[in-house]
């Protein structure tokens, strides 16, 4: 009845929406910015259907563009542009997960990342910005769950009580 229907409807947006993140990966890829293209791609990949994943498209263009896409991820992470490696990096162990210079590599580049938005953090919250630093702060313990001092410092921000101040005030 209507959960079948509505199962159906939601695996047809499921495609649609794969469909998409491959299209926006091609076409990121085209106009040379491969991080983007790796990330659209890493995204529809973990959307898609464990079944089906290695036969998509998506799955198909980092398979196609793995070098390529470890290469930028060495020159972003030289660039200290750790997230844009990060995602090129994991776009490349979705498909070869057996990698482990790029597994070593990713490790590092999420760390510094993590130690990176950890900083901002503490600035944001210097500024009285602590709803900012808060969400920072977690953002850093996605990338380095070990990162002591962002688990601290975040620990400190959810009992601050936060205030809201109007527009007007």
């Amino acid at each position: 009845g209507d959960d079948t229907i509505a199962k159906r409807k939601l695996l047809r947006a499921e495609r649609e929406v794969i469909s998409l993140w491959t299209k926006r990966g091609n076409q990121a890829n085209s106009e040379g910015h491969l991080g983007e293209a790796g990330n659209w791609w890493r995204k529809a990949v973990e959307l898609t259907h464990p079944l089906e994943k290695t036969s998509g498209n998506a799955w198909h263009a980092i398979v196609k563009n793995a070098t390529a896409l470890e290469y930028h991820g060495d020159i972003a992470y030289g660039e200290q542009r750790y997230e844009e490696a990060i995602g090129t990096w994991s776009a490349v162990l979705l498909v070869d997960p057996t990698r482990g210079d790029i597994v070593e590599k990713n490790t590092e580049a999420q760390k510094m990342f993590a130690t990176e938005l950890h900083g901002l953090a503490h600035s944001l919250a210097k500024r009285n910005l602590l709803g900012a630093a808060l969400v920072t702060d977690l953002r850093a313990l996605r990338y380095d769950p070990m990162q002591s001092e962002a688990f601290s410092a975040g620990s400190d921000l959810r009992s601050s009580p936060i205030r809201f101040r109007s527009r007007s005030e």
